[in-house]
């Protein structure tokens, strides 16, 4: 489990074993959190339940033609993680819009912007356990998505992009097959 949010803090799981910068929020072409409106700690971002314990939750508004963005480095800055056997990710979630998540490397190709293995789906209202596979992600050269295997040999960032909807909510994130005791 990479991340289950339970912890309540800013660092995913992985931490226990690799340092890392932890959990961070960006607001992108005029979008903007509604919930939390400002986020000066990332314990504003969780919310609890009985059944679930913690989860991420948030709200947005995308505008026309915005996107949000919650990412994780995977480890520190220049850190990077050779996560070519990984069999999936697995998501618990819901929401009401589309939903990417992306596996990135380590290199900035341009100014914030890195390639990218990215999954995309649409948020239901009911949680419900999503999984993405290696061979069915989006490839889009000019816009950074590229092929699993040109990527996954070097993965430094984990990353949640929203770009319609109102809100998601994510209870687990779950890399199958990566086992992060043996990554350097």
């Amino acid at each position: 489990v990479f991340e289950d949010f339970d912890d309540g803090d800013s660092l995913n799981n992985f931490a226990k074993i690799h340092p890392n910068y932890g959990w961070y929020v960006s607001q992108i072409g005029g979008a903007v959190f509604t919930k939390p409106d400002s986020i000066s700690a990332f314990e504003q971002l969780l919310d609890s339940s009985e059944e679930r314990g913690k989860y991420l939750s948030v709200k947005f508004d995308v505008g026309d033609s915005g996107m949000v963005l919650i990412g994780s480095h995977i480890g520190e800055d220049t850190a990077y993680f050779d996560m070519s056997s990984l069999k999936a990710v697995r998501v618990t979630m819901r929401g009401d819009g589309d939903v990417s998540f992306a596996l990135e490397h380590f290199k900035e190709v341009e100014e914030n912007h890195f390639n990218k293995a990215l999954w995309t789906t649409k948020a239901t209202d009911e949680w419900t356990v999503v999984e993405f596979l290696p061979g069915e992600e989006v490839v889009m050269p000019e816009v950074y998505q590229v092929q699993w295997n040109a990527v996954s040999k070097e993965i430094a960032l984990f990353s949640i992009f929203m770009s319609s909807g109102t809100f998601l909510e994510v209870d687990k994130i779950e890399f199958v097959g990566v086992d992060f005791s043996l990554s350097q």
